[in-house]
């Protein structure tokens, strides 16, 4: 990973804003519960870069590429994609 360098701190903040996802922002994104989300860190798909206790955080490229990932599994239909292969 290349090296990030902030000119200040409302850079660094806006940063962390955008690109840095908790566990309750992941499962909204992914329209998926916490039994879910656990079983996608379980097998490895998504990984968090930071798990301190019960707080957990996710870089969104990681998210993306996750995400990209369970739309091929069949197993992982959340109505949001449902609804959208229907209009194919």
């Amino acid at each position: 990973m290349s090296k990030l360098i902030f000119n200040n701190e409302d850079e660094l903040r806006v940063y962390i804003k955008t690109e840095v996802l908790t566990s309750n922002s992941v499962r909204t994104h992914l329209n998926i519960g916490r039994a879910r989300l656990q079983k996608i860190i379980e097998q490895g798909t998504l990984k968090p870069f930071i798990k301190e206790g019960n707080v957990q955080l996710f870089y969104k490229a990681d998210v993306l590429e996750a995400e990209k990932k369970l739309k091929k599994n069949e197993k992982y239909k959340p109505k949001k994609y449902r609804d959208n292969e229907s209009e194919e």
